[in-house]
C-alpha cells in the first residue's frame, strides 16, 4: 500500500474525530496543537485505524507521534512489515 493511500485512510479517521474536513490535512498538521486531538481521542484514532488496515498496534505506539505524516509513517512501516507499529 502507498504512502498516499495510507494517509488518505488517516486523514478519514481523523475527520470523524475532529470538526475538520479531511481536505485540509497536511503531513506536517499537528495533531495536538493544530487539531486539538486528546490522548484519548489518539487512542480512538489507533483502534480505527487497527480496524482499516487489520494490523495490531502496540499501546503507546503513537505516542512520541506529533503529526500526521508520523502516523501515516508509522502506519506505513506497520502495513509494509505486518508487525505491531
Amino acid at each position: 500500500m502507498e504512502a498516499l493511500d495510507i494517509f488518505k485512510i488517516v486523514a478519514e479517521e481523523l475527520a470523524k474525530l475532529t470538526p475538520y474536513p479531511a481536505a485540509e490535512f497536511r503531513p506536517a498538521t499537528r495533531l495536538t496543537d493544530d487539531l486539538g486531538i486528546s490522548s484519548l481521542e489518539l487512542i480512538e484514532l489507533a483502534t480505527a485505524l487497527e480496524q482499516r488496515f487489520t494490523v495490531t498496534i502496540d499501546d503507546g505506539a503513537f505516542a512520541d507521534v506529533t503529526t500526521i505524516g508520523g502516523v501515516v509513517d508509522a502506519m506505513s512501516a506497520l502495513v509494509a512489515h505486518g508487525r505491531p507499529a
